[in-house]
């Protein structure tokens, strides 16, 4: 049993959630879950709470040795339109996110970007 399953006595949450550009008009949601029945899916739309699209994706385990991982969820949304701020629910459930899709490209688009990245013991 992992340590979230037995906090949340066998249940599941949606952790490590995160999004990443996934090609033109389109963003990659990915997050972790205890649970292998969770679902690979994003509930979204341009309102909060009120989610007018449905996307699906793939779940992924790995094992080594003795670990054995959560199950990792990779879900591309879209197509979103420009400069928009949408509103999410990873696996139909649990806390709303909210990311902005980039402006149109053009001559006049400043580019400005980030990387972060994180390294640390998965719990699940």
């Amino acid at each position: 049993m992992s340590f979230l399953s037995g906090v949340l006595g066998g249940g599941w949450c949606n952790i490590q959630v995160h999004v990443s550009l996934a090609g033109p008009n389109r963003m990659r949601v990915s997050w972790m879950t205890s649970s292998m029945t969770a679902p690979s899916t994003v509930h979204y739309g341009t309102t909060s709470r009120q989610y007018n699209a449905i996307a699906s994706g793939v779940k992924k385990s790995y094992s080594y040795f003795l670990y054995k991982s959560g199950q990792m969820h990779h879900v591309v949304v879209g197509p979103l339109l420009d400069n928009t701020t949408y509103y999410y629910m990873c696996g139909g459930s649990g806390h709303e996110f909210k990311f902005t899709t980039p402006p149109p490209a053009g001559p006049d688009v400043p580019i400005k970007f980030a990387v972060v990245g994180k390294l640390f013991w998965n719990l699940l």
